[in-house]
């Protein structure tokens, strides 16, 4: 089987760091990794290009990683990508090119290949010159983004330069390594990602994502975290935690969580837990960043792993994140989807709990609870609960709504439950206004596969104490 590719890092408008590249996918024994995805092109006016996404890990050749992502005018072109850990094999994947600086100032990305224009080599030059001095005096350039941790090593990535830098993406495990942390960014850029965790196919433990690197003191969003690596053998039985993502920058969103390594061994093998989001930016909220979102647990034959909790917003305000997916199982119960991240103090809605796992060897997992608004907000609904499938199985209960904002808004919405072959799950609580809004509703029970009798729904929010109707109670 093939790991699939990174996706594409989305590109800027006027001002504005472009998406860093999606990791590509790991290959199990026999299976060809998949490349990283390519970084977006920056803003216009001012921005750096995005990183390339890593290449996956294979069984013999580590995917490519992808094109780092050029600046227009004023920024630094994306870092190439590191390539992908090797595996069993004896070559990891290639390095992905880097993308080139902005025409009037920026310097290239990493591996960013040989310019032929006379102006743009004069202009790297100095660049050079002056960010050598920059080292020298304060111990990071002034305007280049940090380098990458080789793969393969486990080694952080370095900080960006002080003006103008993402910060550098964390190396890939080594044999029972953990990825290696992403670096920090600049006064503008991006934190880099956390590299992602060894996985085995040996005796050998696999290792945990990095945490991403922190966003731009001024503007920049943190970085995501590296997935946990997987397990596919008979010893190393648990899968790979995700790593955190960064937090953000002051008008920055935080990174999202990485997700679990699988767990593929035996009936006994467990899925990694999901990085939590990274929180935002104090002023995140007045662009209209937030938290990130949880990652998602790996699966696991016998166990899934539960997803990450999302990030809370900024001081000021902002969306919180969602929390993470839970992860199927096949032989035991499933992964508890994560909590939604809480909105900023002043404004913005809580994030949506994440969806429990669905399992056909024991009971379906648990929604996520919803996060809860700021004082002017709506709080985030409860995550579904996962599906029991198995002949003596149950369906887990849905999350809570989160509470509403304390002056003004509504509440969310329980989740529902999970459908069981033996009974459903429970439908979530409706979150509770304070002074103004309404009560969320109860989510529905899940359905009873093998019985007249479904599980009875959650209970409906309270009103607000001035303004507001109570939730309706959720239908069994």
């Amino acid at each position: 089987a093939q790991g699939g590719a990174g996706g594409i890092g989305g590109h800027a408008l006027l001002f504005g760091n472009g998406g860093i590249g999606g990791v590509g996918g790991a290959a199990l024994a026999g299976g060809i990794a998949g490349n990283g995805g390519d970084g977006g092109v920056s803003g216009i006016l001012l921005g750096n290009g995005g990183a390339g996404g890593a290449g996956g890990q294979g069984a013999v050749l580590g995917g490519t990683g992808g094109v780092g992502g050029n600046a227009v005018l004023y920024g630094n072109g994306g870092n190439g990508g590191n390539g992908g850990n090797a595996g069993t094999g004896p070559t990891a994947g290639n390095t992905g090119a880097g993308g080139t600086g902005g025409l009037l100032l920026g310097a290239d990305g990493f591996n960013a290949p040989a310019s032929t224009s006379p102006l743009h080599i004069l202009q790297q030059e100095a660049l050079t010159a002056v960010n050598a001095q920059s080292q020298n005096l304060l111990g990071r350039p002034l305007i280049a983004n940090g380098l990458p941790g080789a793969p393969g090593t486990g080694k952080d990535g370095l900080p960006g330069g002080i003006l103008f830098g993402d910060g550098g993406a964390g190396g890939s495990g080594g044999p029972s390594q953990n990825g290696g942390a992403g670096g920090a960014a600049g006064l503008l850029g991006t934190g880099g990602a956390g590299g992602a965790g060894w996985g085995s196919f040996s005796s050998a433990p696999s290792g945990n994502g990095g945490a991403g690197g922190s966003g731009g003191w001024w503007f920049g969003d943190g970085g995501v975290g590296g997935s946990g690596g997987f397990a596919d053998n008979t010893a190393a039985l648990a899968g790979g935690v995700g790593g955190a993502g960064g937090a953000g920058g002051l008008f920055g969103a935080g990174g999202d969580g990485g997700a679990g390594g699988g767990g593929f061994a035996s009936g006994t093998a467990v899925g990694g837990t999901g990085g939590a989001g990274g929180g935002g930016g104090l002023l995140g909220g007045l662009i209209g960043a937030g938290g990130g979102d949880g990652g998602a647990g790996g699966f696991g034959v016998g166990t899934g792993g539960a997803g990450g909790a999302g990030g809370n917003a900024g001081a000021l305000g902002g969306p919180g994140g969602s929390g993470g997916l839970g992860a199927s199982a096949t032989q035991g119960p499933a992964g508890a989807g994560g909590h939604g991240g809480s909105a900023g103090f002043l404004f913005g809605p809580g994030g949506a709990g994440g969806a429990g796992g669905y399992t056909y060897g024991g009971d379906g997992a648990a929604g996520g609870d919803g996060g809860n608004g700021g004082l002017f907000g709506f709080g985030g609904a409860g995550g579904t609960g996962g599906g029991g499938y198995d002949m003596h199985s149950i369906g887990g209960a849905g999350g809570s709504g989160g509470r509403a904002g304390q002056l003004f808004g509504g509440s969310g919405a329980g989740g529902p439950g999970g459908d069981g072959s033996t009974g459903g799950g429970m439908g979530g609580a409706g979150g509770n206004a304070v002074v103004i809004g309404n009560g969320g509703n109860g989510g529905n029970g899940g359905a009873n596969l093998t019985g007249p009798t479904p599980a009875p729904g959650g209970i409906g929010g309270r009103r607000g104490a001035l303004l507001g109707d109570n939730g309706i109670n959720g239908q069994p």
